[in-house]
C-alpha cells in the first residue's frame, strides 16, 4: 500500500524526469527477463513483386523468431548483471521507475 503521507526515507523524484524512484534492491528491474515478443505479423507491402514478398517476410519471420529475442536477452542478462553489481557495491541506490535513472548510495 502507498503512503503518501509519510514517505520513505531516502525515496526522491527522478532528476532527469521527476517522477518518483525506488530502491534497486526491491524494484522489479533487478529480475526483468526481456526478449520475448508478442506480436509476429510481418509487415508485408502488398505493392512489392510476390518473389521479393516473399523474401521480405522470410527475412522478416528469422528477425522476429531468431535474431531479436536473442539480442533482447542478452542484453536484458548484461543490464541485469550490471544492477547487481551496482547493488553489490552501493547497497542503497535508488532506480527511477520510468527512465532508469540510477543514484548511486551507499
Amino acid at each position: 500500500m502507498l503512503n503518501l503521507d509519510e514517505p520513505q526515507r531516502g525515496l526522491r523524484d527522478c532528476p532527469k524526469c521527476r517522477f518518483s524512484m525506488e530502491y534497486l534492491r526491491s524494484s522489479s528491474a533487478l529480475r526483468r527477463q526481456e526478449g520475448y515478443i508478442l506480436d509476429r505479423t510481418p509487415d508485408a507491402d502488398p505493392y512489392l513483386h510476390t518473389r521479393s514478398s516473399a523474401i521480405f517476410v522470410l527475412c522478416s519471420e528469422i528477425w522476429h523468431s531468431l535474431i531479436a529475442p536473442l539480442f533482447g536477452k542478452l542484453s536484458s542478462d548484461r543490464r541485469n548483471r550490471k544492477y547487481q553489481e551496482i547493488l553489490r557495491l552501493f547497497p542503497n541506490t535508488l532506480i527511477c521507475t520510468h527512465c532508469a535513472h540510477i543514484i548511486k548510495q551507499r
